[in-house]
Parts: structure tokens; sequence; C-alpha cells
């Protein structure tokens, strides 16, 4: 990783390669990129569509547009002496200037064509790019971008619920149905994880591996209870018939047991809920404070009580596990099939624009899609960079992080927490060990 230095908005020279500049929130990271902007436009005389910037928001995308127009102004007001600009660190960098004339003229220029200017969301630039470049990266022309892909999705995982489910072992079936009574409820479970920019943890996972393993527990747990089952009742219920139990469990306690019976008869896997009451915290919490005051007597009143305690853990940890391949499985199915059946209806997600054009940049055609995006832009500044996930990523260090380019990561790593955004810190850092320049705001 390149040694930090501080980032100064006038004096920090321009360099070709990967530039990453951390900016915690208040350090004028909007002034900072206007600021290059500007630089660029005089010190390297790129032209104002020369210039690409990648934010997150389209009313982030405006804004830009609206400082940066208003930072070339105000730098091109004080060189011509106007003293009305009160901004000291442009003052600062407009007494570098040794021809003010020319840079005038540099301003004028791409003030007048301050429209051509690529400012976009990361969607927008992908959409933008796969369709200026259809050829070479295999996009449709008339493909529709949708926004919304819920019903596609909704068909998709009421496909999956019937594939699998009718199929499944009647067992096994069932205790799927009892944690997810419908097919909206299990894709509730993994919503937003049919997207390629998700990453899956664990991939993995396999249902008929979880079955075995639960199949084992709950012969175990089978048989403990057959061996231990009814010195428990024997325990509980002269206790519940004096009062040592809250009501509320003296009136389940019938239907738990009854529940608990058919399902080892029946070598059917009950629902985790069914089996909570033998625990022995659960016990504990139920017991009356009015008659067994103190957690002390409650210790002692069910220390002799035999209780399942690892062959219940053992069990609940294999329910979890088998619903957790159920649900990778769903994820996965969602992730193989989504984007095909909307390439089929000649539609495109907005997470599908980001895959596509990741996708292109290292195809087939990649190299030429790459010199015909990379022959557009000098300098390149990506805004809110920790917001960036691995395929965004991919795209920006195919296309620009050689040939030439001034490429500046601009962001926050501590923001790089916020999922809820697609943010990926371990992108984050690929990016800044890749980094050629380690700058600081």
């Amino acid at each position: 990783m390149a040694e930090q230095q501080i980032f100064d908005a006038v004096a920090t020279p321009f360099t070709k390669g990967v530039n990453l500049v951390e900016a915690s929130a208040g350090t004028g990271k909007t002034y900072a990129i206007a600021m290059l902007v500007l630089r660029a436009l005089v010190e390297l005389q790129v032209t104002i569509d020369q210039v690409l910037v990648v934010t997150f928001t389209v009313a982030t995308t405006e804004e830009l547009k609206e400082r940066i127009r208003a930072r070339i102004s105000c730098a091109r007001d004080i060189l011509r002496g106007l003293n009305k600009v009160d901004d000291q660190v442009l003052r600062d960098w407009a007494a570098t200037i040794d021809q003010p004339d020319r840079t005038i003229e540099l301003l004028n220029l791409a003030l007048i064509d301050i429209d051509r200017i690529a400012i976009h969301t990361i969607h927008g630039f992908c959409q933008r790019m796969l369709t200026d470049q259809a050829l070479e990266s295999g996009q449709l022309y008339d493909t529709e971008l949708v926004d919304d892909t819920g019903k596609v999705t909704s068909q998709l995982v009421q496909d999956f619920w019937r594939s699998r489910l009718y199929a499944m072992d009647i067992r096994y079936c069932q205790l799927v149905t009892s944690c997810y009574s419908s097919p909206e409820e299990l894709y509730r479970s993994v919503a937003g994880a049919e997207s390629l920019l998700a990453k899956l943890v664990p991939e993995d996972v396999s249902f008929t591996l979880a079955c075995s393993e639960l199949e084992t527990v709950f012969e175990t747990m089978r048989m403990w209870w057959s061996n231990h089952g009814n010195i428990l009742q024997t325990h509980i219920e002269p206790a519940i018939a004096k009062g040592y139990f809250r009501k509320d469990f003296a009136l389940h306690y019938p239907r738990w047991l009854e529940t608990l019976e058919n399902s080892f008869t029946l070598h059917l896997p009950p629902h985790p809920e069914s089996l909570q009451w033998l625990q022995k915290e659960q016990l504990l919490v139920n017991l009356n404070g009015n008659k067994l005051r103190g957690m002390e007597k409650k210790q002692a009143f069910v220390a002799d009580w035999p209780l399942p305690n690892l062959q219940l853990e053992g069990y609940l940890v294999a329910v979890e596990g088998l619903m957790n391949a159920l649900r990778v499985e769903l994820a996965m199915f969602l992730r193989e099939n989504l984007n095909k059946v909307l390439n089929e209806q000649t539609k495109m997600s907005f997470d599908g624009l980001v895959t596509e054009m990741a996708a292109a940049v290292t195809g087939r055609n990649g190299d030429t899609l790459c010199r015909q995006i990379g022959s557009r832009y000098r300098i390149v500044l990506i805004d809110e960079f920790q917001d960036t996930d691995s395929a965004q990523w991919q795209i920006f260090s195919t296309i620009f992080s050689a040939g030439g380019h001034f490429l500046y990561l601009i962001g926050d790593p501590k923001q790089a927490i916020y999922r809820f955004r697609g943010a990926d810190i371990f992108s984050y850092f690929a990016a800044r060990d890749r980094a050629d320049y380690h700058l600081t705001l």
C-alpha cells in the first residue's frame, strides 16, 4: 500500500495511476472534487468533455455539476481581477497561474461546454457506455431499463417453491413450511441476495448434507425423549398442579407435549418452537416468582430434572442449518435466473447494468471496449468510493487504472459499513492496496 500523504487542493501535483483520497465527513470532499476539475482544465489542459465524475445519486450529480460550474466561474473572476469572490483557496491557486489570459480563455471554453461534462451515477455511466458501445459490449439496442424487478422475482420464487418443496421428503417439507408458511415469507428471508452485486456467504451449502445432519440429531433427540421424557413429565406436571409455573406455560404445556409426542412417534422433525420449552433457561423464566423467589431457588428446584441441553442445542443448530441451506439455494436460483428472464424480455435491472458492464470489460471484446471508453476521458473522479462494490471496482480498475489516466478514488472508509447502500469494505481494501498514491483530506 502506498504511503499516505496530505492532499492539498492547490499544491498536490497530478499523478497518473490510481490515487486514493480518503476524506472524512466535513473535510471538504465536494470542494476538493471541484478543485481537481478546475486544476485539470488548466494544468493538464484537458477539455471539459474529457472529465468523468461518477457519484452515488442523481441528486449528487446535479449538485456536483453546479459546484464545478461555480468553481470555474469564480476562478475566472479572480483571474479577471474581480474582488467579489471570497475564497482564499481559489485566490492561492490563482496566484500560481503564470498565464492568466490563456487560463481565462480555457475557463471560458469550459463554461461554454459545461453541459458536456460527464457526471453520472454508476448506473448512468454503465447504461451510457453499454449503449454507446453496443457492438463491443454485446448489449441489445432496444433493452428496457426497469427499476422494479419484483414481478419477475416473485414468479421465480413461486417456481422455486413448487419445484423444490413439492419434490422434498415430507418430513423436511413439513418442517420448512412450519418455518416459512409461504414462498413470499421464504423470499423475505433472502431479499436482496438475488443481486449479483451482493456477496453471498456462505455460497457452498448442501441441502442434502443438512438433511442428513438433521436426521442424526433428530434421532438423538428422539432417543433422549424415549429414555427421559416420562421422568421429566413426572417433575413438570406436579409442579404445574401446585402453581410453580406461570399460567401461560401451564396453558400451552399440553399442546407442546402432544406436538412433541406426535413428532417423535411419526418421525417428523418438529418446529424449534415446539421444543424450546425444554431448555433449562426457558423453564427457569417460566417458573412462578411468587412461589420461588430468586434465581438460586429456581435453579435448585430444577437441579435434578433430566433436560436435553446438548441434544436440543444440536437439534436447533441443525434446523437452522437446514433453513440456511434452503435459503442459499433460493438465492442461487434467483441469481442464476433473474437476469436470464429479464434478458428474454429485453429488460435489464439497475444491478444488471453494472454486472453486464463488468462482464463486458473483461469479456471477449474487453480490450477494445476499454480502449474506446478510456480514450474519451483523461481524468476520472469516483466520488463516494466507499459505496463501490467489487463489480464497480472491476469496471473502473480495468478501464482507467492503466493507460495514462488520472484516476482519483474519493471516499470515507468509515462509511463502508453501510451495507444497505451496497458498500463493500473488501472492495475498498482491494482498491487501497492497488492505489499508487494514498492521500488524505
